[in-house]
């Protein structure tokens, strides 16, 4: 059987859709990392200030580990936040190593290109700190003290 298919056998029994306010706080730290990002890029911040995409990675950690967990509530899998954790250091790794393939095959002006053991081992650590710090600090904390997180089913 196809794992979609298990999917909405699964959800059509449990009768259970997740939190779509989850979605929506993924969907906005999105939108902030991509801000972010933008105005570093527009500015030319890189040329002045080493190692100032970390406010960007950081948001991108947040928000694939949101974006990740979310997903995972719609499956019965156990452990829903390391799951989400270990998703988001996959993707982390997988786009640093394109960023290591989009050096080589366009290369980057002087003080763009990374060195993926400084640059891109960094930017994948920010990522985790940001996704671990959403899942296990703020997650918790917004389903204890807001309503509008009521149903998020922290593990």
């Amino acid at each position: 059987m196809l794992w979609y298919k298990i999917l909405i056998k699964h959800l059509k029994k449990n009768n259970y859709f997740p939190n779509s306010n989850l979605l929506f706080l993924s969907l906005f730290l999105f939108i902030l990392f991509l801000v972010v990002e933008v105005t570093l890029r527009i500015w030319d911040l890189y040329k002045h200030i080493p190692m100032v995409d970390v406010p960007s990675h950081f948001f991108a950690g947040m928000a694939v580990g949101c974006l990740t967990y979310w997903i995972y509530l719609m499956t019965p899998a156990k452990h829903k936040n390391l799951m989400a954790l270990f998703i988001t250091i996959i993707i982390s790794l997988i786009w640093e190593l394109l960023e290591i393939v989009q050096e080589k095959l366009l290369p980057d002006p002087p003080h763009l290109s990374d060195f993926f053991f400084w640059d891109g081992v960094w930017d994948t650590v920010v990522a985790i700190i940001g996704a671990t710090i959403l899942l296990y600090v703020i997650l918790p904390y917004l389903r204890k003290k807001t309503s509008f997180f009521k149903k998020i089913d922290i593990q």
